[in-house]
């Protein structure tokens, strides 16, 4: 999945979105109902795949950036968009993503052997 970041032009307004298809393409449907020129800012490559999970991620970037909303993935972004910290960002959401997915591995297992050790008794 891609994270992208797209840029109403003359504006602080910034579309945080992700897909998982091409990029100019999602840039250039957006154009199309958009009375102002919008342009690629930044994109980013992710591990996150289904839907939930990347609404979610989306919103997160915005909250740890302190990216104020302005109209649902629109945010008010005045300052040119710093690739790196966005990275470095994603990278810990999913270091806490893959961790609590481990978490949760481990209570399966432990649910699976105590479930297991019932049927044998």
């Amino acid at each position: 999945m891609i994270i992208y970041f797209i840029r109403a032009e003359g504006t602080e307004f910034v579309k945080i979105g992700r897909t998982t298809k091409d990029v100019l393409s999602r840039l250039l449907t957006l154009q199309t109902g958009s009375p102002i020129w919008l342009h690629l800012e930044a994109t980013v490559e992710t591990k996150f795949g289904s839907k939930p999970c990347s609404d979610h991620i989306v919103r997160k970037i915005a909250q740890k950036l302190g990216y104020k909303s302005h109209h649902h993935e629109w945010m008010i972004i005045p300052t040119e968009i710093d690739t790196n910290r966005i990275i470095n960002v994603i990278e810990d959401i999913n270091k806490q993503h893959q961790a609590l997915t481990q978490h949760q591995i481990e209570l399966l297992e432990k649910a699976i052997t105590n479930h297991w050790l019932q049927k044998s008794s």
